[in-house]
């Protein structure tokens, strides 16, 4: 099957725009998890191997969940739902 040049230009540029939404998408999730609810904030101020983790595991496109334990906070990187599941 073979397209016309005008056809791959349409085409290309649909890709695009689609690759444009999913790196949007992709800094959304890093910034907010959707649908959830900002209940405070721990300074981590001298704790910089463990901020280093959770950046990483952002950049990475982890969600980061805090459960507590005792008088500690437990942080986990947990993988996002596959939109396409």
């Amino acid at each position: 099957m073979t397209i016309s040049q005008r056809e791959a230009r349409r085409l290309r540029a649909r890709v695009h725009e689609l690759e444009t939404i999913m790196q949007q998408a992709r800094q959304y999730w890093r910034q907010d998890y959707p649908a959830g609810i900002h209940l405070g904030t721990v300074s981590m101020v001298n704790n910089l191997q463990t901020l280093g983790r959770v950046e990483g595991a952002r950049i990475c496109g982890h969600a980061v969940v805090v459960s507590v334990r005792g008088d500690s906070l437990t942080l986990y990187a947990v993988n996002q739902p596959n939109p396409n599941e």
